[in-house]
């Protein structure tokens, strides 16, 4: 067991590039403070795999592969999705649902969509496979 705080601790994280953008699975187990206010802030005691997936178009990818202690700094309010599972006690404050979770939960959510202009996406995302995700923001090339 470990501590997280943020991105800095007992974390390991994957960055893998994928059709029309990039996935970033972060894996943490033991405590976890979650201090950004863009990522479910928040407090988790166990183990926990947060996966997200960017469009290469609204955020550059860091280099892929494997981080350890350490995950690239991200703005985590970019992601498209979010695909969270947690085993054992997570008290979450934020977006995409505040509450309390004692046991498991699998939650997967969509960033919603502009109010204030005309957006499309298409997003194909496998939470047992995000390497096979498929990001699209045009209509003319789809997933």
């Amino acid at each position: 067991m470990g501590c997280t705080v943020g991105s800095a601790g007992a974390i390991a994280g994957r960055v893998s590039l994928v059709e029309g953008g990039w996935v970033l699975e972060a894996y943490t187990v033991g405590g976890h403070i979650r201090t950004s206010l863009a990522d479910d802030p928040g407090f988790g005691l166990g183990a926990e795999k947060r996966s997200y997936l960017f469009a290469e178009e609204e955020a550059t990818a860091p280099a892929a592969g494997w981080y350890f202690f350490l995950l690239p700094s991200i703005s985590f309010d970019h992601a498209l999705l979010r695909h969270i599972k947690t085993a054992g006690i997570d008290l979450h404050f934020g977006a995409p649902e505040a509450g309390l979770t004692v046991g498991f939960q699998s939650l997967t959510a969509t960033r919603p969509a502009p109010v204030d202009r005309d957006a499309f996406r298409d997003l194909n995302f496998i939470p047992q496979s995000p390497i096979y995700a498929c990001v699209s923001m045009r209509m003319e090339r789809s997933c």
